[in-house]
């Protein structure tokens, strides 16, 4: 249970830093310039979400209508709060709702398929098995088989921790490294029982139901009036 909630905080973690880093991004781009912070804030907020974000859409391997789809929410988003629609609460709230679901793991992970294949260069057909590997983890993550944090353990090995604890890829990672990584999130997907067949993990509606239980929260159930007995 520690395990598990130590790997939650870290997801989480990532995503509050996101924020906090936009913040301080402002301040030291105009030079402690407070009023032009305050009377703009908004504005630059939006600015600073929506150019990296969709930048980084834009270069991920993610077939087109994900992409699109990312992109309407991530305008839609950033132009609400640009505009007063919402708040610093909710926003920070979808950050957060991001963070302990499975939404980074499965985006860490296509980013671990793109990098692992390039750096095995497979052949046609095993390079289709293999991106099925890492399919079926991320079905696994998204329906609950796999947990986040067995994934986050397989993906330590390809990556390394640097002076400020942050992970990242390892930079010159080996093609013995990528197998090996692949073969251990093979055996996760079997032992979860993952189907060995195609699957697309659906970014954009990830990504919109986070939005969603913060935006449109699920109303309680009525309350059913009972009567005195007679």
């Amino acid at each position: 249970m520690a395990a598990a909630c130590t790997q939650s905080g870290r997801r989480l973690g990532k995503a509050m830093r996101v924020f906090a880093i936009i913040c301080l991004a402002l301040v030291l781009a105009c030079g402690g310039a407070v009023t032009y912070i305050y009377l703009n804030f908004r504005s630059l907020v939006a600015g600073i979400i929506r150019g990296p974000v969709l930048q980084q859409i834009q270069s991920a391997e993610l077939p087109a209508d994900q992409k699109a789809g990312i992109a309407r929410t991530i305008d839609q988003l950033t132009e609400d709060f640009k505009n007063d629609r919402l708040s610093y609460q909710q926003l920070a709230g979808i950050f957060e709702r991001l963070g302990h679901g499975p939404f980074f793991v499965v985006v860490e992970m296509e980013s671990a398929k793109s990098l692992c294949l390039g750096v095995c260069q497979p052949a046609a057909e095993e390079r289709g098995r293999m991106s099925r590997v890492f399919q079926r983890l991320q079905r696994g993550v998204v329906e609950g088989s796999v947990p986040p944090q067995r994934a986050e353990e397989a993906l330590a090995l390809i990556q390394m921790t640097d002076s400020g604890k942050h992970r990242a890829f390892k930079p010159n990672l080996t093609a013995r490294e990528a197998r090996l990584f692949i073969d251990r999130i093979r055996q996760d997907a079997d032992q979860a029982g993952v189907p060995d067949e195609p699957y697309q993990v659906d970014f954009a509606g990830q990504l919109q139901r986070a939005v969603d239980a913060v935006l449109k929260p699920a109303s309680p159930p009525a309350a059913t009036q009972t009567h005195p007995a007679r």
